[in-house]
């Protein structure tokens, strides 16, 4: 089952200082529900593991990632595979920033690829899952940023 996502948010960090944040994934993880712990191979490739309910489901999913591009301070993308829940994971995240004179807006679009027993519930229960998590993750980096925990 294909899922798509897109949005933006704004900040009133510079971006430099959004981007360093947006591609540590140690940082990034922390923004994320039931983050059970993030590995950093290079600079360039990590994995992490979670712990997940979708609908019914619950349990674990492992993901190795990496990230695809970068270009300083303006954008990058993470690909990754995904594994758990008798379930794969084929994603994409992608953002985009852009300097609005004191701030900067956040331009970010997700794909995704799932199989196996998680693509068997659906687009409405993945859609209600996705949009609860999407909100949480976008209000705690927003905070996390501007803490200053950038």
């Amino acid at each position: 089952m294909r899922i798509r996502y897109s949005g933006s948010f704004d900040v009133t960090s510079p971006k430099e200082k959004v981007y360093r944040f947006l591609t540590d994934p140690e940082r990034v993880a922390k923004t994320f529900p039931g983050i059970e712990r993030v590995e950093v191979t290079d600079e360039n490739n990590f994995s992490v593991r979670a712990t997940l309910g979708i609908g019914p489901l619950r349990g674990s999913m492992s993901f190795k990632l990496r990230f695809e591009e970068k270009r300083a301070p303006d954008h990058a993308r993470v690909v990754g595979r995904g594994v758990g829940l008798q379930s794969t994971a084929d994603i994409s995240l992608t953002f985009d920033l852009e300097d609005l004179g004191g701030g900067t807006r956040v331009k970010w679009s997700f794909e995704g690829n799932v199989g196996g027993l998680v693509g068997s519930l659906g687009g409405r229960v993945l859609d209600d899952v996705a949009k609860r998590l999407v909100d949480e993750v976008i209000a705690n980096i927003k905070a996390s940023i501007e803490s200053g925990q950038v």
